[in-house]
């Protein structure tokens, strides 16, 4: 019914707003509740699909609404059927989301089902080349402690698997009969007990075993826009901003700036190489900074460095890049249907997630911009060792968009996923560091040039999630599979003759 898709619109308006820039966290917790009524009540699989597709189109779609700001760089046209184009294909994975769930049978529970379904769906949204996790409801509650810090455990999709959980067993007391609606409302009262209490558990654990060796740490914002980065003209001065904020800064052990200092191979700029070893040598500290790196003809989006005596660190090779923005997906094919001339150099994606070692100590596991959305490679760095996280990032292209708030929710994430602290370098903002529980103790503010000065402290342990990583994933197929086999028994049982 028409009245249906417009109120389905208007919830994923309503899912979109617990997200920056609007921030109302808590109605996520609710807001889905009301889906999953109509999902059950949906006259077909079909319709459940179409449902599911709509939603998700307008959701991502007003999530992503960001990608206009890069009409500065683009043709209007082109990111707008770009941005019309991934909407679509990401709301696809809602579509099959909602269908899984009206496919199941009733005699699984909503709150086991649409956790299930919905998570898993998220996971497979985040494969392949142009995979993208944005929009994982359990970024919603990263501000709304204790509730993320379950992250510990089982990382953002355990944190999405509890948002459902809560909406399906709302969208349950509205479904069943009042003994069913007595049952949930103390199964809602339960679990939602549960996940606080585990999450001040987590917060009191970490908090108590807390280690007690800190360093000083400094984070660069250049603030330099994109398209000055873009002049050749300037980029002897945005070195000289880097170099000179540096010198002025207090003495820190290690010293980070952000993602592609200039768009070029800075590092093999031998004049700007000695005077940042000489100043890393003087000021006792490691500086690490972002660049375009070659190794053997091809081109990488990297982190370089030197620690505290100048010598040359092993550089992080970028792994996870951007579609479109750092490479083309089906190169070879565009080439050949004549569209050779607009495809630029692709960055070549690196492979270790080995980190930093600034020091005996201090061991940094870094990633590159936007790849700080994708929960593996500062897990990886973690397992091999790193006692600290950093982030490096150019959010200029984003301009004032509401993208470089959903990059620091991200990285928050990924700090209470690994238990430690994270400092967030970005060249127009938002430069932070955060804690292990995913506190930003510090920030700078946006579109301002300055030195930001944080104590960090070290941690050597792994959290459950660093060490098992996505077992909330296994749990949501076991699930799943239980459900169609229950399924596929109802509609395939012998009947008894008499």
């Amino acid at each position: 019914m028409p009245y249906t898709n417009i109120i389905i619109v208007l919830l994923a308006l309503a899912a979109s707003a617990a997200f920056p820039p609007f921030n109302l966290h808590a109605l996520i917790l609710v807001i889905i509740a009301p889906l999953l009524v109509w999902i059950r009540r949906s006259a077909s699989v079909k319709q459940a699909l179409g449902y599911g597709l709509l939603f998700g189109v307008v959701y991502i779609a007003t999530l992503h609404f960001w990608m206009m700001s890069l009409q500065t760089f683009v043709p209007l046209w082109t990111i707008t059927l770009t941005w019309l184009a991934y909407s679509v294909y990401l709301g696809l994975f809602f579509g099959g989301t909602f269908a899984v769930i009206r496919w199941l049978p009733d005699k699984v529970p909503l709150w086991l089902s649409a956790p299930a379904a919905w998570t898993l769906f998220e996971y497979i949204r985040t494969l392949g080349p142009i995979g993208n996790p944005a929009g994982d409801v359990g970024y919603a509650v990263l501000n709304l402690q204790p509730l993320p810090l379950v992250g510990a455990l089982g990382g953002i999709f355990l944190v999405s698997y509890l948002v459902i959980t809560i909406n399906a067993l709302v969208a349950d007391i509205v479904l069943k009969n009042w003994t069913g609606k007595l049952i949930n409302c103390f199964l809602t009262f339960i679990i939602a007990g549960f996940w606080l209490s585990t999450g001040q558990l987590i917060r009191y654990h970490t908090l108590r075993n807390a280690p007690d060796d800190p360093i000083q740490m400094v984070l660069i914002q250049g603030n330099h826009p994109q398209m000055d980065k873009f002049n050749p003209i300037l980029w002897a001065k945005i070195k000289q901003d880097y170099l000179t904020l540096t010198t002025n800064a207090p003495s820190a052990d290690v010293v980070v700036w952000p993602e592609t200092i200039t768009p070029t191979l800075n590092d093999e700029d031998a004049t700007f190489g000695e005077r940042i070893r000489h100043l890393a040598i003087q000021r006792k500290s490691a500086i690490v900074w972002g660049t375009p790196f070659r190794k053997k003809s091809l081109f990488y989006n990297a982190i370089v460095g030197v620690n505290c005596d100048g010598n040359t660190l092993e550089p992080y090779l970028k792994n996870q890049l951007m579609p479109f923005g750092e490479y083309w997906p089906g190169r070879s094919v565009l080439t050949q249907i004549g569209l050779k001339k607009i495809l630029g150099t692709d960055y070549s994606h690196g492979q270790e997630t080995r980190p930093f070692a600034a020091s005996d100590s201090i061991k940094i596991g870094s990633v590159i911009c936007l790849e700080s959305m994708y929960p593996s490679p500062l897990r990886k760095a973690t397992q091999e060792g790193a006692t600290v996280l950093v982030v490096v990032a150019n959010n200029a292209w984003f301009t004032h968009s509401s993208a470089a708030e959903n990059h620091l929710e991200m990285s928050q994430m990924r700090a209470i996923e690994n238990g430690r602290w994270l400092g967030l370098a970005a060249n127009t903002g938002r430069t932070a560091f955060i804690d292990p529980l995913g506190n930003i103790t510090q920030t700078l503010p946006p579109d301002e040039q300055g030195t930001l000065v944080g104590r960090v402290t070290l941690n050597r342990t792994k959290t459950a999630y660093t060490t098992h990583g996505n077992w909330i994933i296994t749990l949501s197929v076991v699930i799943l599979c239980v459900g169609t086999t229950i399924k596929l028994y109802q509609r395939y049982k012998p009947t008894r003759v008499n």
